[in-house]
């Protein structure tokens, strides 16, 4: 796919969003239900930014949105990414809570013993994306 350059500055500062919240002890700490530690993530959603709702997933692809909506992602090539280590974003993609297409963006996070326990994932609504770089293709 063709990015512009505004499209990766926007794509690079999300997963530095994502990397900080990934460090919070509250995401860290296990000890905490998966449920209510996806609901702290409320303050950070920023609608001028186009975010509607972050997910936070366990080590099994078991996931809630920030607003405490359950959604099963173990399928998704970004979740299994995240627990190899890796960051991703994927191509436009159709998103299962909000069943529209999206950019879905996603970074591990490790529990207090520095084990990979899930990931923390955002999306980028494809329309946003578009206004942003309207050579993107489909």
């Amino acid at each position: 796919s063709e990015i512009s350059n505004a499209a990766k500055w926007r794509i690079e500062d999300e997963f530095a969003r994502l990397e900080a919240i990934s460090h919070r002890e509250e995401i860290q700490d296990l000890s905490i239900d998966l449920v209510d530690r996806a609901k702290k993530l409320t303050s950070d959603v920023r609608e001028d930014l186009g975010h509607r709702y972050f997910v936070l997933s366990d080590a099994k692809g078991n996931a809630y949105n920030s607003m405490g909506k359950p959604v099963n992602i173990k399928d998704r090539q970004y979740f299994k990414n995240g627990l190899d280590g890796k960051k991703t974003v994927t191509d436009p993609l159709m998103n299962k809570i909000l069943n529209e297409e999206a950019l879905l963006y996603a970074v591990p996070y490790k529990n207090k013993d520095n084990v990979i326990s899930g990931v923390v994932r955002g999306a980028i609504a494809f329309q946003d994306v578009k206004i942003i770089s309207p050579k993107l293709k489909k």
